[in-house]
Protein backbone atom coordinates (compact mmCIF):
# COMPACT_ATOMS: atom_id res chain seq x y z
CA UNK A 1 0.00 0.00 0.00
CA UNK A 2 0.95 3.84 -0.76
CA UNK A 3 1.00 5.72 2.26
CA UNK A 4 -0.69 8.86 2.53
CA UNK A 5 1.48 11.76 1.80
CA UNK A 6 1.63 15.17 3.58
CA UNK A 7 3.27 18.33 2.66
CA UNK A 8 4.62 20.84 4.20
CA UNK A 9 5.34 24.20 1.75
CA UNK A 10 7.36 27.19 2.85
CA UNK A 11 7.28 30.23 0.25
CA UNK A 12 10.52 32.78 -0.13
CA UNK A 13 8.06 35.19 0.29
CA UNK A 14 4.41 36.33 2.16
CA UNK A 15 3.53 38.37 -0.69
CA UNK A 16 3.91 38.46 -4.09
CA UNK A 17 2.81 40.90 -6.84
CA UNK A 18 2.77 40.63 -11.21
CA UNK A 19 5.93 39.83 -12.70
CA UNK A 20 7.54 38.33 -9.41
CA UNK A 21 9.56 35.34 -9.56
CA UNK A 22 9.00 32.97 -6.60
CA UNK A 23 10.74 30.03 -5.03
CA UNK A 24 8.58 27.64 -2.57
CA UNK A 25 10.12 24.41 -0.44
CA UNK A 26 8.03 21.33 -0.57
CA UNK A 27 8.89 18.97 1.82
CA UNK A 28 7.11 15.00 1.97
CA UNK A 29 5.99 12.95 5.08
CA UNK A 30 4.23 10.30 5.66
CA UNK A 31 1.44 9.36 8.09
CA UNK A 32 4.33 8.97 10.99
CA UNK A 33 5.55 12.21 10.35
CA UNK A 34 8.51 10.49 8.29
CA UNK A 35 10.22 12.60 5.34
CA UNK A 36 9.75 10.87 2.14
CA UNK A 37 13.00 10.49 0.27
CA UNK A 38 13.63 10.22 -3.06
CA UNK A 39 9.38 10.18 -3.61
CA UNK A 40 8.52 11.20 -7.22
CA UNK A 41 5.49 13.82 -7.08
CA UNK A 42 3.46 16.33 -8.99
CA UNK A 43 2.00 19.93 -8.09
CA UNK A 44 0.28 22.47 -9.04
CA UNK A 45 1.12 26.79 -7.82
CA UNK A 46 -2.01 28.59 -8.29
CA UNK A 47 -3.27 32.13 -7.47
CA UNK A 48 -7.02 31.60 -7.27
CA UNK A 49 -8.57 29.71 -10.02
CA UNK A 50 -5.61 30.27 -12.20
CA UNK A 51 -2.59 27.47 -12.76
CA UNK A 52 1.03 29.13 -12.30
CA UNK A 53 3.13 26.22 -12.72
CA UNK A 54 3.04 22.57 -13.14
CA UNK A 55 5.40 20.76 -11.99
CA UNK A 56 6.63 17.35 -11.37
CA UNK A 57 10.05 16.20 -9.28
CA UNK A 58 11.62 13.78 -7.02
CA UNK A 59 12.11 15.09 -3.37
CA UNK A 60 16.23 14.65 -1.97
CA UNK A 61 17.95 12.77 0.92
CA UNK A 62 15.99 15.18 3.29
CA UNK A 63 12.46 14.71 1.37
CA UNK A 64 12.42 18.40 0.16
CA UNK A 65 11.71 20.09 -3.20
CA UNK A 66 12.73 22.97 -4.55
CA UNK A 67 10.16 24.93 -6.95
CA UNK A 68 10.66 28.25 -8.71
CA UNK A 69 7.87 30.02 -10.45
CA UNK A 70 6.88 33.41 -11.97
CA UNK A 71 3.75 35.35 -11.11
CA UNK A 72 2.06 36.84 -14.41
Amino acid sequence: AIPDVKAKIEYDKANYNPGDAGKATIQLFNNNGQTLKKKSFSCKIQAGDKVISEQTGVTNDEGLYEIAFNIP
